[in-house]
């Protein structure tokens, strides 16, 4: 506590900081059985009023991880102290949501009066008691708030190896001796919530650790290389994903009228995605089993590996071979690391042999196999949450290929095309027959939102769409449909007042499909990386019809281009008006802070794009 609260601190204020971190020092040691004892130490001071709920311990407890020997230490602005009194503690059952159950519970402990300026502290132990809890850990080095000094170290057993990763944490100092690994850093300043900025769950700072014997061993449940984990998964879910008469005799049932294995598969998959509801129980061994597949199938309800089991005695049932897979939807998985404790999700494989039709699927087909995910309805058979392209997963095969990297979705295969017919009126109202036709993602997204809400919510959303930039926007005649991949919508739009006047000049906004971007890039300087959104691409050509003997100045092409994404904009004359033609297109990769200059031209230029005009002239 002493030397936590005599840090100079000052080369870390920030007017936006909320509280700092003056140290963190954890030391975690393993057992040869697998089990892992810490000893944690931990002060902040708090900056504003905001900080004050953060100056406070939270651990999770379970079944097999207690928290122990707690102590703690507040000192006030004014010099008076207080020591914390561990009857205090509560343990808390978290808020579980309606799809979500386990026999997790928070402990929490705080002090009653801290305010600006106070100094709190904790010291406490964590043992756990599992016979994997030493092979997979992590120690939060830094989200946003700044960082004086953190320290883990992890002590192993003799003739055991370890495996690390420092995800965004280039800064941090490692240093090992003896089975001792101990990883440093200080002095991590503030870093500000800034505009397209990767989720923090990708930008956090973590020290991760597999560790494991060098030797065989029965006892401690461990995994040197991939092809271990995999094996691992798979005897997991063996059992679970086999089928039984109850089962065999539902898919013989219900898909009856499918006549081909193709037919068969989707009808499965669209069954388990959707009809079976998402509920995930993970108390004791079902946080990594599945249940049977017959338990699922008459409760009607699983979490994702229940899910997986399911179809995948469904698929089995009717001779198609599959395999689960674990995924990871929270930050990305790394394979430096050969441990399936650092998924946190599952879904499906299928040999693109079943069919020839599998072999066409190109947005899910990775490898030789296709990939489902029968959790997320809004990605139908055929495709993937957009989330998981570009991430690493876990097949679970018996061989080498069983780390098995998705690719990054193309732009191209997620995408948006729109056409409007526009009528401008001498008044300066507007008509426009627009139609859209989505592919891919988008479209499959679309699919899902417009299942999930009333056709009159349909319309209301489209209209929305126009609120801002056409007055009084009315939506009639709407129509939407979808086929294959592809969905699509067409509607009549009508509003008054879209042209403006600036004294004797007429101004028309040329596309009003576009809607207008704010400046998004203010400062001068960057600390994050810049990040656009998933990939996708939108191409859109607006046709005005003028009044008569009205014209229109032509504007110059308008390009905007960075390393992750371009636009652009083309107007060409046409018989009793113009045409508006639009392209924009980003691939979903991430530009470091020392690119900003250039993202923040390309924003710049394509800020200008959306809210680009042309003069009109009257005879």
């Amino acid at each position: 506590m002493k030397v936590a609260s005599s840090r100079d601190i000052s080369a870390l204020a920030h007017t936006d900081a909320e509280w700092i971190t003056l140290s963190r020092v954890e030391t975690m040691r393993v057992g040869a059985n697998g089990h892992a004892s810490s000893h944690i130490q931990v002060a902040y001071k708090v900056l504003k009023s905001s900080g004050i709920t953060s100056a406070v311990l939270v651990e999770d407890t379970y079944v097999w991880r207690k928290v122990k020997g707690v102590h703690g230490w507040h000192i006030l602005p004014t010099g008076k102290s207080e020591t914390f009194d561990a009857a205090t503690l509560v343990s808390v059952a978290p808020n579980a949501a309606a799809d979500s159950h386990d026999d997790s519970h928070m402990l929490v402990g705080a002090f009653e009066k801290v305010v600006v300026g106070s100094i709190v502290a904790f010291e406490y132990d964590v043992e756990e008691t599992s016979d994997w809890a030493g092979t997979f850990q992590g120690c939060l080095m830094q989200r946003q708030q700044p960082v004086a000094w953190v320290q883990y170290s992890v002590e192993l057993p003799s003739d055991w190896q370890l495996q690390f990763v420092l995800k965004s944490a280039e800064m941090v100092t490692v240093d090992s001796a003896g089975g001792k690994y101990t990883f440093t850093a200080m002095n991590l300043p503030f870093r500000p919530d800034e505009p397209y900025m990767p989720p923090w769950a990708e930008l956090s700072r973590w020290v991760l650790i597999n560790s494991f014997p060098s030797g065989p061993t029965s006892k401690v449940t461990h995994f040197p290389s991939w092809r271990d984990a995999a094996f691992w998964v798979d005897s997991l879910h063996f059992l679970p994903s086999e089928p039984n008469s109850e089962v065999t005799q539902f898919v013989k049932e219900r898909f009856a009228a499918d006549s081909t294995i193709d037919g068969k598969l989707r009808s499965i998959a669209s069954f388990v995605q959707n009809d079976i509801r998402y509920v995930a129980i993970e108390i004791g061994k079902g946080r990594f089993v599945p249940r049977h597949s017959s338990a699922t199938l008459r409760n009607r309800y699983g979490d994702c590996k229940d899910k997986v089991a399911l179809m995948r005695a469904m698929l089995t049932s009717i001779g198609v071979p599959s395999r689960a897979v674990l995924a990871k939807v929270s930050m990305r998985a790394h394979t430096e690391l050969s441990t399936p404790f650092q998924f946190d999700h599952c879904i499906v494989a299928i040999p693109d042999s079943v069919s020839p039709e599998m072999a066409t699927i190109a947005e899910a087909h990775v490898g030789d196999w296709v990939l489902f995910d029968p959790t997320e309805p809004s990605a139908p058979f055929g495709t993937l949450p957009i989330h998981l392209y570009g991430t690493a997963t876990l097949v679970a095969v018996d061989d080498d290929s069983c780390l098995m990297q998705i690719p990054m979705l193309q732009s191209g295969r997620s995408t948006r095309r729109y056409k409007a017919d526009a009528a401008l009126a001498a008044d300066g109202s507007i008509t426009a027959r627009v139609q859209v036709v989505d592919h891919g993602n988008i479209a499959a997204y679309t699919a899902h939102r417009r299942k999930s809400i009333s056709p009159a919510d349909r319309v209301d959303s489209v209209r929305q769409r126009f609120t801002g930039t056409i007055p009084g926007v009315k939506i009639t005649d709407y129509q939407s449909g979808e086929g294959g991949d592809s969905t699509w919508a067409a509607y009549t739009l009508s509003g008054d007042n879209y042209l403006q006047t600036s004294g004797d000049l007429k101004i028309l906004k040329l596309d009003f499909m576009q809607t207008p971007e704010k400046p998004a890039f203010k400062k001068t300087e960057r600390a994050n990386p810049i990040w656009f959104g998933y990939p996708w691409e939108v191409e859109g050509e607006v046709t005005w019809r003028l009044p008569e003997g009205w014209t229109a100045e032509l504007v110059d092409t308008l390009n905007a281009e960075c390393r992750t994404a371009r636009a652009t904009l083309i107007m060409t004359a046409s018989d009793g008006g113009f045409r508006c033609a639009n392209f924009e297109a980003q691939d979903g990769g991430v530009m470091e802070a020392s690119e900003y200059a250039a993202a923040r031209a390309f924003r710049k230029e394509y800020e200008r794009m959306t809210t680009a005009k042309t003069v009109l002239h009257v005879k």
